[in-house]
Parts: structure tokens; sequence; C-alpha cells
């Protein structure tokens, strides 16, 4: 078999969770295994990658691989009291907090199959409710026995067909409520999720 002498990567830049791509060339005839990417927060970005060998024979396109930047906590809507301060061990360096109920954080999301929070837990910390419109998808407890930044909590939208995957992408606006009375909710970010159909498991 003949060795491979280089690789060619190409990505699509989506905010809507749709199969259409469209497609920009990353890196040509590199020889290089790994890179850095600059990404924009709160888009959905898929890779894939072709190699060229020795008898300069070209592959075809791998499979698409795809990954979410999560939406900074600077990036969402507030009603209510929140301060926000910064910090190297948070999502983008900033986050956002309240301790009042009913204090609300809002995001306007398109063809969304699911979300994911970023957020602090801690002894002290309180609860929020995530909807979209008028309908509560996920209650979330913010409590934990040790703080823990940048904690991740998945986000369904919708009902699961029989094979585990969403039958239809929603979209609509956000919300994340205050729903404790006196004990803080740090908020760090918010991320749009990628159905299955995107590039492997959610």
């Amino acid at each position: 078999l003949a060795d491979v002498t280089s690789y060619g990567v190409r990505y699509a830049r989506l905010r809507s969770l749709s199969p259409a791509r469209t497609w920009a060339r990353w890196q040509t005839g590199t020889a290089a295994t790994s890179g850095t990417f600059t990404a924009a927060p709160g888009y959905l970005y898929c890779f894939h990658v072709r190699a060229r060998d020795t008898d300069g024979l070209l592959s075809l396109w791998s499979s698409e691989m795809c990954t979410e930047l999560p939406v900074d906590d600077r990036g969402l809507g507030r009603a209510g009291p929140w301060s926000e301060g910064t910090g190297s061990g948070f999502y983008g360096g900033t986050w956002v907090r309240s301790s009042t109920r009913g204090a609300t954080l809002t995001r306007s999301v398109v063809n969304t199959f699911g979300l994911g929070l970023v957020a602090t837990t801690c002894p002290t910390c309180g609860r929020v409710r995530v909807m979209l419109g008028d309908r509560t998808v996920k209650s979330i407890d913010l409590s934990s026995p040790t703080r823990v930044d940048r904690a991740y909590f998945p986000i369904w939208l919708g009902e699961e067909d029989g094979a585990g995957d969403l039958d239809d992408p929603v979209s609509g606006t956000v919300k994340i409520v205050v729903t404790s009375s006196d004990r803080k909710v740090i908020i760090d970010g918010l991320a749009v999720r990628q159905p299955r159909w995107a590039g492997g498991d959610p």
C-alpha cells in the first residue's frame, strides 16, 4: 500500500441544523495531522478530510464529524437582576449570576434538536427551569457537594423516536428561569446541540 503524503480538510458552518452544507476549505495539501481552528460561538461546525498518497491517488471525503461552540453568557438576553464577572475557569472567561426568583436569560434558536446549559454547581447554588416558549423542557438543580465550574447539562427539546433521535427540529425562544430564592445561579453559556445524523452521538 502507498503511504499517505498529505491531507485536505474542509468545513461547513451552520446556524441552523439543516442537512444542507456549504463547504469551505480549511487545509489543502498539508502533512499535519492536527491544527487549531478558530470558531465563532453559537455555530455548529462540521468537518471532513481526504488524503493523497505517494502514487498521487486522492481518497473520497470521509464521513463528517460535527461539534458546536456554545454561546457565551454575554450572548444571552437578560431580564431581572443579574450581576456579571470574569474568571479564567469559566467558558469564555465570563459568567452571569442571579439569586432572584424569576430572573430570566433568553436566546432564540432555529431548527434545534437540543441544547446544553453550561453552569456552575455548588453547595449553595439554586435551581433553574429551561423553557422553549411557554413549555418547560427541563428543570435543573445546580446544587452539588463541591463546586464545579463549566458543568454541562444536556437538554432535549422534544420526544424521541424509537431510534433515540428526535423526529423534527424545533425553533423558538429559549428561556432560562431562576426558580429558587436567595440561592445563587451562575450561568456560563448555552450550546445548540447537534442531532445524531450530524456526526457522532450527541
